[in-house]
């Protein structure tokens, strides 16, 4: 290989990695935003169920106010009954207390079911309070961690920057030129290599003629169908 495809082709190594760690960098605020949504959400779930209960209890504490009320009111009915004269008066008053009772017998229902919900939840609570203190606890580290990938990207971003200032230096400015145009209009990899007869970046197959000569005189081409630079590597697969 030509040490102008070889120097081309570090240059491009590097600008990949570059390339690679950019779009890294756009990437990890993005998760780092959406692991801070995640951890807002596992709260607010958690306070959803807090006062969830708390709702539940306070409901409890009405169904039992008007179930101690009710009883009064049968306790007056009942008193009353006895003092009635008339038989029509008695049979209202019956009614009365048929409904009262009734009326007892329902929110007594109520509060039990009502007892049996703060119950199930009273024992989820502190199992859901102990699985989001730990997702919690994954949560921050993972963002920790992003941070601090982000971080180390910086550094690598200066290193390679310096790498890629003393490879410019190798290339010839023509063909550096070339280069750098090709970047801007494809991105990625625009220097590939002939892979079992096709190109190796968009995969059409080349004609037999550029192949040996590729091959032979250790230079680059054009694919006429995608505009990437292709060469002879030497082998049949991809590098």
């Amino acid at each position: 290989m030509k040490d102008e495809i070889k120097q081309l082709l570090e240059l491009q190594d590097v600008d990949l990695e570059l390339d690679r760690i950019q779009l890294r960098k756009k990437e990890i605020p993005v998760e780092i935003v959406e692991n801070k949504k995640l951890l807002e959400k596992e709260e607010e779930n958690l306070e959803e169920l807090r006062n969830g209960l708390k709702e539940l209890q306070r409901q409890l504490n009405k169904k039992n106010v008007d179930l101690e009320s009710y009883e009064n009111q049968l306790k007056t009915f009942l008193t009353q009954l006895y003092e009635l004269k008339s038989n029509e008066e008695y049979q209202k008053m019956q009614h009365q207390i048929e409904l009262q009772k009734q009326k007892i017998t329902e929110t007594e229902d109520e509060a039990l079911d009502l007892m049996e919900k703060i119950e199930e939840m009273e024992e989820k609570l502190p199992k859901e309070e102990e699985r989001v203190k730990k997702k919690k606890a994954e949560i921050i580290e993972r963002i920790k961690g992003l941070e601090k990938e982000l971080l180390s990207l910086d550094d690598r971003i200066l290193f390679l920057q310096e790498e890629r200032a003393k490879k410019v230096k190798n290339v010839p400015s023509q063909l550096l030129s070339r280069y750098e145009k090709l970047r801007q209009v494809r991105g990625g990899a625009v220097i590939v290599p002939v892979v079992n007869g096709t190109c190796g970046g968009c995969h059409v197959a080349l004609p037999i003629q550029l192949i040996n000569d590729l091959a032979i005189k250790e230079i680059f081409s054009v694919c006429e169908n995608c505009g990437r630079l292709i060469y002879w590597s030497g082998n049949n697969r991809s590098e």
